[in-house]
């Protein structure tokens, strides 16, 4: 045998090692019984299987004088580079690695500090009223990020005085500690992909394909003998099989047929003749040949269509994107990390923490749950493979929601205190859902010393009572790119004075009437669709809230609403995209039905992008009304809209010039609730172009609109012009002059101008202020005739 023959059968003999010594303990749903020495084991055992049977094809020295004694050195030290080539895999595999190496309690973030004050001047001398306190607005704004073992954690203080309220009552003193889950485990993924090799993760998906394989083989060997041992008891022969036929990895299934019919009995061929005709033995052999066949087709396919071994291959090989992209998955990340990782009982129970809130948090847990209102309190979730489990507490400390907040803010909640809790499913569940119950007090403020104000709860005192709501959400794919989502709610409550006798049943317990009616309760559901249909994004929604239905926690849902829409969006080509929704929505405001409102709402958009730099949109939308409120008849309305937009560039002086146009027209015939419409009939043109000059930006705005309204501010007849220039007078000083012209129709014409000045003081302190003033060159109507804004702020980060 020459060197060049060696070398050959040492590369085959290495690709061959590695590929037995592989071994893995990745995630799988199915439980394979593994010895607990087996991964160290198997590597050795792997490790000297292959020198044995090199040994043998290779010939040892003492027996094969012609290999030169020099030759038999270098290979000596391969065969030794082999037993050390897989200690850094084994390292990775049979022990775990520390994910954070400083163990710091605290670890500082940076801090961001904020001050910001608004002078507000009306020059034309009209007095405010109550509101005179609106002279002057102050925010402030504290913030910082800093880690607790290892635990990111945001910390935030921010408030404003309250120009809202008519008593000088602050309502936006927010306070918040949050604990940032995705930056946490954003971490906890960038150091698992720097510590794990990507190379260990396919040595560890291989040994778990093959270990699920060998459990598949396993049984499939136990169905195979048994037909064997029925057939040698009754013909007193055996029925042989090549070597290899169960190995569920062989992919040529007509060949394994073919082998299986001439290489288990090379006769059987020979034998089809007329003599063999009849013959049971051969008949029967045949049968169990073809039963065998059968088994391991069945087998193979059961193994390859296992829905973990689709996700394992579908991970392979591990390159660096590939890797990171599987560890992105929440129940891969956690597999990995508690098999590989060293963390913390603190840092691992906190992978599982996906929230927690405290101080005054927005919140927003789906269509039928809690949104849009403001918790005062506490608000966790926990998450593991199998289950979630959240809890939630606040009070609204808000004395008079209604008067500070107003009747269409987002945020107004009436209730005094909450309480809930939600169940779902881990993330290891192909369906996510929960169910959730919330609790929610109500309290007549007046009690509680709001003293003399008649600004107070006094003036709308909110009789004491307590709702509830019970609702479930289901989120889940019916098949790949078809995704359906279900949401059921009920509400109830009762009230819990008992002042008076008409209603004394219902007022005795608040929880009675979980089930029934009564008018004090209701349901509410929504089924929702979003998949691909002919290369199309399609979208479908069905909607039905009860007129009795109440949830403190959602204000956004409308009580006796019914809606459904569809939608649908396609992208023809590279450059045209095209849009189209639609829905209607009736709401009924008594149980009778006497008075309702109609909706059908049409929306049609075409994007078509000509290049980088160019792109025109047309946007049609017609909303067509019809309402039964307090006058006789029927009151009939519509808004409808056009309007065309686009981007482009030229150049012009060697420069480039950026614009952007719209177009629209809009006519509105809306009925109002005692039975008159508003009507109004507008077309608006806005033109906006910026260019670099000594690479700072001008801009030009002209903005023309042509309205038949002279009342409504926003909507009237007018005209405005304006140009800025913002640019650096300094390294640390930066400024930016406008001049305006605005003439509004049944208003006033006015001229403006507008400073800025940005400056950074040291290195992390910037200082913000700008000076605003219009001055009335034609006064029409005294209101905001001369107006005068000065605003400063502050920012430090560090």
């Amino acid at each position: 045998m020459n060197s060049m023959s060696i070398r050959h059968v040492l590369a085959i003999a290495c690709l061959l090692l590695m590929s037995n010594i592989i071994v893995v303990t990745a995630y799988s749903q199915e439980k394979i019984p593994m010895k607990s020495d087996s991964l160290k084991s198997k590597v050795k055992g792997g490790i000297k299987r292959e020198l044995a049977g090199m040994k043998g094809n290779v010939r040892l020295p003492e027996t094969d004088t012609l290999l030169p004694l020099k030759e038999w050195k270098n290979m000596k030290g391969e065969f030794n580079g082999l037993l050390n080539e897989p200690k850094v895999i084994q390292q990775q595999l049979l022990s775990k690695v520390a994910l954070f190496d400083d163990a710091k309690f605290v670890k500082p973030g940076k801090v961001n500090a904020s001050v910001e004050y608004t002078f507000l001047q009306d020059t034309s001398g009209m007095e405010l009223g109550s509101l005179k306190s609106l002279g002057s607005v102050y925010s402030y704004d504290l913030s910082t990020g800093l880690a607790l073992f290892e635990l990111p954690v945001n910390f935030s203080f921010r408030g404003m005085n309250g120009v809202y309220t008519s008593d000088y009552t602050s309502f936006n003193k927010l306070l918040k500690f949050n604990f940032d889950h995705k930056k946490y485990m954003q971490t906890i993924q960038s150091k698992v992909a720097d510590k794990l090799d990507p190379d260990a993760l396919t040595a560890l998906t291989m040994n778990r394909i093959n270990a699920i394989k060998s459990n598949y083989e396993k049984s499939l060997r136990s169905e195979i003998e048994t037909l064997q041992n029925e057939y040698a008891q009754k013909y007193k022969s055996t029925v042989k099989l090549p070597d290899g036929v169960t190995d569920l990895s062989k992919n040529d299934l007509s060949v394994l047929k073919s082998r299986l019919m001439t290489e288990a009995n090379p006769t059987i061929g020979a034998m089809a003749d007329s003599a063999m005709v009849g013959n049971e033995a051969y008949e029967k052999k045949r049968e169990v040949l073809e039963k065998i066949y059968q088994k391991i087709a069945a087998g193979k396919e059961k193994f390859e269509n296992n829905k973990l071994i689709k996700q394992l291959k579908a991970n392979l090989p591990f390159t660096r994107d590939s890797y990171k992209t599987f560890l992105k998955q929440p129940a891969n990340l956690e597999k990995v990390v508690d098999e590989h990782m060293e963390l913390s009982t603190v840092q691992r129970l906190f992978m599982n923490m996906t929230k927690l809130d405290m101080g005054q948090n927005a919140l927003k847990e789906g269509d039928f749950s809690l949104q849009n209102v403001i918790n005062t309190g506490v608000n966790t979730e926990f998450k593991n493979k199998k289950a979630s489990v959240g809890v939630i507490y606040g009070r609204n400390n808000n004395l008079n929601n209604w008067l500070q907040s107003g009747l269409t803010s987002g945020v107004a909640n009436e209730y005094s205190s909450m309480a809930g809790f939600k169940l779902g499913s881990g993330t290891g569940s192909a369906v996510q859902q929960y169910i959730a119950v919330n609790f929610f007090d109500f309290k007549d403020f007046s009690q509680l010393g709001a003293g003399d104000n008649p600004l107070q709860s006094k003036y709308m005192a909110v009789p004491q009572r307590r709702d509830a709501t019970i609702s479930f959400h289901s989120d889940f794919e019916v098949a790949p790119k078809h995704k359906v989502i279900l949401d059921v709610s009920r509400s109830f409550g009762s009230y819990t004075n008992n002042m008076s006798a008409d209603s004394q049943v219902y007022k005795a317990n608040p929880y009675n009437n979980l089930v029934g009616d009564a008018g004090k309760a209701n349901y509410a559901a929504m089924v929702d669709y979003k998949g691909e249909i002919l290369n199309s994004d399609v979208s479908v929604f069905v909607k039905k809230v009860g007129l009795g239905y109440n949830n403190p926690g959602n204000i956004l849902l409308r009580a006796g609403e019914t809606k459904l829409g569809f939608g649908v969006s396609r992208k023809v080509n590279k450059q045209l995209t095209v849009r189209y929704n639609i829905d209607y929505s009736k709401r009924d405001f008594d149980p009778a039905k006497i008075y309702t409102n109609k909706a059908l709402n049409n929306k049609l958009q075409l994007s078509y992008r000509i290049n980088r730099n160019n792109r025109v949109a047309l946007t049609w939308q017609h909303t067509g009304y019809r309402s039964k409120l307090f006058v006789d008849g029927a009151s009939r309305g519509s808004n409808s809209r056009l309007q065309a937009d686009g981007s482009y560039s030229v150049r012009a002086w060697g420069k480039k010039i950026t614009n952007n146009v719209t177009i629209s027209h809009q006519q509105m015939n809306v009925p109002m609730l005692l039975g008159e419409n508003y009507k109004s009939s507008s077309m608006l043109l806005m033109h906006a172009s910026s260019i670099a000059i000594n690479k700072n930006p001008l801009m030009l705005t002209l903005l023309l609109n042509r309205s038949n309204n002279k009342d409504y501010l926003f909507n009237t007849s007018m005209f405005s012009s304006e140009v800025s220039y913002i640019y650096p007078v300094t390294a640390t000083v930066r400024l930016g002059n406008s001049v305006g012209y605005y003439d509004n129709t049944g208003w006033n014409k006015q001229l403006g101008v507008k400073q800025q000045v940005s400056a950074i003081l040291i290195q992390k302190l910037n200082i913000d202020i700008d000076f605003t003033y219009k001055k009335a060159v034609a006064t029409i109507r005294p209101e905001l005739a001369n107006q005068l804004f000065v605003s400063a702020g502050m920012h430090l980060n560090f």
